[in-house]
């Protein structure tokens, strides 16, 4: 009696008008709007794009990617109930339920729940840009990362902010991965940093963390100053806030030193500065722009001179903990400007970094010499206009020269001069209108050279033209 009552429920269940999915050789793909059935065995979900599913089963089940990477399933509604947020593709449902269980599958489109996950997004075809979002201490932030296949969305990556006095700022982190931690998963883990809105770059410790992450801290001690803040939170969602606090900041950050003397010697450059309160160490840093604002997108920034290249056992850069520091002369080029600063360190706390001061090095020379004119020569490559083109210069190399002053213009306009270090020098196109090198077929550029020993010029070397024959793609 009870084989034919079996039978019978079989019949029913087959003869359903909802979908009953039965395991097979080639596993049955779940219906992503509606109830189906399932049992001990293997199913396929796909997901044209990327989107959310809410789960309502009784049944024991786990979600699994072609990677066999496992989905994390959160929390929904009741206890039946989960959502996954998963990319575009094919995944596995695997279950071990012993009879037919109905499972209701409910799918939306990440692009419909955009504005719900994410305060900040970027729409774009292309790689998004790497502008800051400007946030506010104390204000929560959601986002999502590396859901979507393809840059049409994305979310916020990078934020700014500005504290006005040394801080220790913290932040609350959280973080909803798709993908358990799992051998081969990198997608899991999340590594957030912070950089100083400034032409001098620090590197504070970065923070990390794995897999899924609730109301996480991590403080950072930082000097007043704009900072950016970055998250390489893997495939997921997250959020965060930041908070400061005045708490023992100003223990731990250091004062800023002032430069006292810059001196050229044989080595290099001599530059010499005041102790700071607080500091154990310090960054030195020559560069060739005054120190305005960053530019995110192009990483216009220079990084200290005298940084060890090896980490101590904490991970972290060392630095030097003279009140004296020596610019290699490797790292410099006779007779060009640049902008030096120095700011104090104490472990992974950063002060300010000081006033720069604008110097004009000349390699050190305790004679003068007689510099001959170089004998130049040039030509033009442009590949038919299909690869980037270039007028070439070169030139023999003068005894006691230290660097070469290189002068072009584009005849009828200004001339344009800077130094290099060898006996060569490849001119580019440049779609900067102050540099005149737009390169339009017919234009004729006039160029020459002279050397440099210390400050001391040698004569010009005859100035050579150069007509531009095609006018390169994209110029």
């Amino acid at each position: 009696m009870n084989h034919k009552l079996n039978l019978l429920l079989a019949a029913v269940a087959a003869s359903s008008a909802l979908a009953i999915s039965q395991p097979a050789q080639a596993a049955t793909t779940l219906s992503n709007y509606g109830t189906s059935y399932i049992r001990k065995g293997q199913y396929r979900i796909h997901l044209k794009s990327a989107g959310r599913i809410t789960v309502n089963t009784s049944a024991k089940y786990e979600i699994i990617n072609t990677l066999d990477w496992e989905a994390i399933p959160y929390a929904g509604s009741n206890k039946k109930t989960k959502t996954f947020y998963l990319r575009a593709g094919n995944y596995k449902l695997t279950t071990s339920a012993k009879k037919y269980t109905p499972i209701k599958i409910n799918y939306t489109k990440l692009t419909k729940l955009v504005n719900s996950l994410a305060d900040y997004t970027v729409e774009t075809k292309s790689a998004p840009k790497r502008i800051p979002t400007d946030i506010k201490m104390g204000q929560t932030v959601r986002s999502f990362d590396d859901i979507f296949k393809k840059y049409h969305l994305s979310g916020q990556e990078l934020y700014q902010f500005t504290i006005d006095k040394p801080q220790k700022v913290t932040l609350n982190y959280s973080a909803m991965p798709i993908y358990y931690p799992d051998d081969g998963n990198i997608y899991s883990k999340s590594e957030i940093s912070i950089e100083p809105v400034t032409n001098y770059s620090i590197s504070p410790e970065s923070w990390k963390t794995i897999g899924l992450t609730t109301n996480k801290k991590h403080s950072w001690y930082l000097a007043k100053g704009t900072y950016v803040i970055e998250f390489s939170p893997g495939r997921g969602r997250y959020s965060f806030s930041l908070s400061s606090e005045d708490a023992d900041a100003s223990q731990v950050i250091p004062d800023t030193p002032a430069i006292t003397n810059i001196t050229p010697v044989a080595e290099g450059l001599k530059v010499t500065y005041s102790k700071a309160a607080n500091a154990t160490s310090y960054a030195l840093y020559s560069y060739q722009k005054p120190d305005t604002k960053i530019d995110i997108y192009n990483f216009d920034f220079t990084y200290p001179v005298n940084k060890a290249l090896t980490r101590n056992s904490n991970g972290r850069y060392s630095y030097p903990a003279d009140l004296t520091q020596i610019i290699p002369k490797n790292q410099l080029i006779n007779g060009n400007t640049y902008y030096i600063a120095v700011r104090g360190v104490n472990g992974q706390y950063f002060g300010d970094n000081s006033e720069p001061i604008k110097y004009t090095y000349y390699a050190s020379s305790n004679n003068s010499t007689s510099l001959s004119a170089p004998v130049l020569t040039t030509s033009y490559y442009d590949d038919n206009g299909s690869d980037e083109p270039y007028i070439s210069m070169k030139w023999d190399k003068i005894a006691d020269a230290d660097s070469y002053e290189v002068g072009y213009h584009l005849k009828g306009a200004k001339w344009h001069y800077y130094m290099v270090k060898s006996n060569w020098e490849e001119i580019t196109p440049s779609l900067d209108a102050d540099k005149d090198l737009k390169f339009t077929k017919g234009d004729v550029y006039e160029l020459k050279v002279r050397a440099y020993h210390g400050s001391q010029a040698g004569p010009w070397s005859e100035t050579k033209n150069i007509t531009v024959n095609v006018t390169p793609s994209g110029y």
